[in-house]
């Protein structure tokens, strides 16, 4: 596998420059500290604390790679901390329908997310090449002969997965169910719209999907920390 960090070759998008990425580093970390404090008994608590963590994982490890400070190191942690947040959205998606962890889907979600954390974490160091655009940073991946379509596959595949899932299961649960799942499917929706808009508007963006992803991914942080656990702490 090669993990290549690269410029477009055309175009450029501007959109978070690295105040952005450790200021929402910072409103990430401090939810989820708030979060494990408050709520570390519950296993929804549990699973929002690591979701806030992986968020703000990848933002540090943006603002680190353009930095210059142990880039190698830090473009390990940023795309294992990525590849952790699908699985650990089905994980919720569960937990919010009140149903058994040992579903098909989530026990394929989380072995397909250790499939690519392996690949990440211990890719050779000779194959690992990051560079910073200066406002979000590239990840361009190849692995085979992919050219990231497996992985892409994969992540939008269990996104996409969640939301439909939480809407199928709750349809016909409680008011409060349904908010609920509402609010996880609006919730990915505010980061995974933009993305798609962002690709339509300059289609060399496509390579700095996941930078762009958590660059909006703050406004779900906010559901989550906002609306999501003050409405599960009061069902529990």
């Amino acid at each position: 596998m090669k993990l290549k960090f690269i410029k477009p070759s055309s175009g450029t998008f501007y959109c978070f420059s690295p105040a952005v990425m450790i200021a929402t580093f910072a409103i990430e970390i401090i939810f989820a500290i708030y979060t494990l404090i408050k709520h570390r008994d519950k296993l929804w608590g549990k699973v929002i604390v690591f979701i806030l963590v992986c968020l703000a994982l990848f933002q540090l490890a943006e603002y680190q790679v353009c930095s210059e400070v142990n880039q190698l190191a830090w473009a390990r942690v940023g795309y294992v901390s990525i590849t952790l947040l699908p699985p650990l959205g089905i994980t919720l998606t569960h937990i919010i329908a009140k149903k058994p962890l040992n579903t098909l889907l989530h026990k394929v979600s989380w072995l397909v997310a250790l499939y690519f954390v392996f690949i990440y974490a211990f890719s050779p160091v000779s194959q690992i090449d990051p560079v910073c655009t200066g406002n979000y940073v590239i990840f361009k991946y190849k692995y085979l002969f992919t050219n990231g379509f497996l992985y892409s596959l994969y992540y939008f595949g269990l996104l996409f997965a969640a939301m439909i899932a939480s809407y199928q299961w709750n349809k016909k649960g409680s008011k409060k169910v349904k908010k609920l799942s509402w609010a996880l499917i609006i919730g990915y929706s505010v980061f995974i719209v933009p993305t798609v808009i962002a690709n339509l508007v300059d289609p060399s963006t496509i390579y700095g999907i996941p930078s762009i992803m958590c660059g909006f991914a703050v406004i779900w942080a906010l559901i989550l920390m906002l609306y999501i656990r003050p409405n599960l702490a009061k069902r529990h």
